[in-house]
């Protein structure tokens, strides 16, 4: 459980900073590579990520 928290938690670094309302939005971050399998040239989804199925999902 303590993976999922920290997981989750890298994704709010930008919403809890009020740059953003929602991780999607943060365009300097792989949330939308790894939460919603968008197809990206400079990362992969990571394995780590892949590993919480639905835990991280609202």
């Amino acid at each position: 459980m303590q993976r999922s928290f920290y997981s989750c938690f890298l994704y709010l670094g930008a919403v809890r900073a009020g740059m953003v309302s929602d991780p999607v939005n943060y365009s300097f971050s792989s949330y939308q590579i790894n939460a919603l399998g968008k197809a990206s040239n400079l990362c992969l989804p990571h394995e780590e990520y892949l590993s919480l199925g639905d835990l991280c999902i609202k």
